[in-house]
């Protein structure tokens, strides 16, 4: 992320890991990348990586980049691989407060922070947060079990 330049924002997450994005400044209308607001979702994670990259490489790109949004569940997602390497993890996806970091309240100084400093800065009119499927979200939907409240979070809705 050093590499990318640009001014450096931090939040930090109730178990006090620090949350980084990157705002680089360009004549272009800004734009913001997100990932890993859901840590059992690994592959948005790379393609913020790869995205910030491209614009890096574009003259007068204008954007913000914030890779790794939720690090507590990325922390617990490793916990939980070696131990149960079979499993979903769907608890990963959540925060150390339990909740989902879009659902925390504005003007608080932890994960959600990161795009109130980002959307301050850049007055960004998109935000591209990218997610990704892991292999429960393919089979899942078949298999019987589909957690209460993500009957509509099978992979068809994903593509919509």
């Amino acid at each position: 992320m050093a590499a990318l330049g640009g001014q450096a924002l931090y939040a930090t997450t109730r178990a006090g890991r620090a949350v980084e994005a990157r705002y680089l400044l360009g004549s272009d209308r800004a734009v913001m990348i997100s990932a890993g607001q859901h840590a059992n979702e690994t592959s948005g994670v790379v393609g913020a990586l790869r995205a910030a990259q491209q614009l890096y490489r574009e003259p007068g790109a204008h954007f913000v980049i914030s890779p790794l949004e939720n690090p507590d569940g990325y922390a617990l997602q490793g916990r939980l691989i070696a131990t149960q390497p079979r499993h979903m993890h769907h608890a990963a996806r959540y925060t150390a407060f339990g909740n989902d970091l879009q659902s925390q309240p504005l003007g608080q100084p932890f994960e959600h922070a990161i795009r109130e400093q980002a959307f301050a800065l850049s007055n960004a009119g998109l935000h591209i947060n990218l997610h990704g499927y892991p292999a429960h979200e393919w089979t899942r939907p078949l298999s019987g079990y589909v957690p209460r409240g993500f009957e509509m979070w099978t992979i068809p809705k994903g593509f919509f």
